[in-house]
């Protein structure tokens, strides 16, 4: 049993625990200072956590940016290093083949075009030249559209002409040297043609339709000058007209063989010059 203490002070005794421990607020902070601890503990290894979060999460992204990159200079090497197709002998000879082909084609069609377009005698009385083009009716107006003419009046080239009908119409040849020529146009076939089927059968050249051109239109290989030439140069060239005959101011002197249905008129002023010339043929026999 243990001895009662008294406080020497007051003289009441001194409490002591039975059993000789502590008090309790002693106890109290030895277990706050190991909560304490434990936390601790607990938030290093947190930060640690998170620190080697961190880390792996960095290391992955530049690991996918480096992968992104290379697979991009791969992309691009193979962009601009992209191989030659292969060619094998097969295509090789069927390209052959085509080009032959459309080569044989072309020749035809220039050969077809050469059959169609008729030798013509530059002294013939039915032949005409501007600048280095020459005609001779009857030609068929698709012929003139060929060389670069087109209808003064667009409409034109949607008429349709019944057989042996005509009808007539003005071609335009544009750019500096602009001339026109009015022509009449008949249908020498036996079925409904387009216009630019049919022919050309009679032209007038008038000097008036070439007054902003620098083109000469002549006639009898260059002997005759539209504008220039006189109605002694006409007879010289051609012998006496089988006809002559006035109308107003204009001399007509006609050239023509009326079994053929072919003509040449070559009008001159008062002055002799000439300043128009029609000729007509629908004779396609020549």
């Amino acid at each position: 049993m243990s001895e009662q203490r008294f406080d020497p002070m007051t003289g009441k005794p001194i409490n002591q625990n039975s059993s000789g421990q502590q008090p309790k607020a002693d106890k109290n902070m030895a277990l706050v200072f190991v909560l304490a601890g434990i936390a601790v503990v607990l938030l290093l290894a947190i930060i640690l956590l998170g620190a080697y979060v961190c880390i792996t999460l960095v290391g992955s992204v530049s690991s996918d940016k480096s992968l992104n990159q290379n697979t991009h200079v791969q992309a691009t090497e193979s962009e601009v290093a992209e191989p030659e197709p292969i060619v094998s002998e097969e295509s090789e000879t069927i390209e052959n083949v085509v080009e032959d082909e459309t080569a044989g084609e072309e020749e035809e069609t220039k050969q077809e075009n050469s059959a169609n377009t008729k030798q013509i005698d530059p002294n013939s009385m039915y032949a005409f030249r501007i600048g280095e083009e020459q005609y001779q009716p009857p030609c068929k107006v698709s012929e003139f559209l060929d060389r670069g003419w087109r209808f003064f009046d667009e409409n034109d080239g949607d008429v349709s002409i019944k057989p042996g009908d005509y009808d007539y119409s003005l071609l335009d040849y544009g750019g500096e040297n602009k001339i026109s020529l009015s022509v009449t146009v008949r249908n020498l076939d036996d079925e409904l043609k387009s216009i630019s089927d049919c022919y050309v059968t009679e032209v007038s050249l008038d000097k008036y339709f070439a007054v902003f051109s620098e083109e000469e239109i002549t006639t009898h290989d260059g002997d005759i000058v539209l504008g220039k030439s006189t109605r002694d140069d006409v007879i010289a060239a051609f012998g006496e007209p089988d006809m002559s005959y006035d109308v107003d101011d204009k001399k007509f002197n006609l050239y023509e063989e009326k079994e053929d249905h072919k003509y040449v008129k070559y009008v001159s002023d008062k002055d002799g010059i000439i300043d128009e010339i029609i000729i007509g043929n629908d004779d396609l026999t020549e």
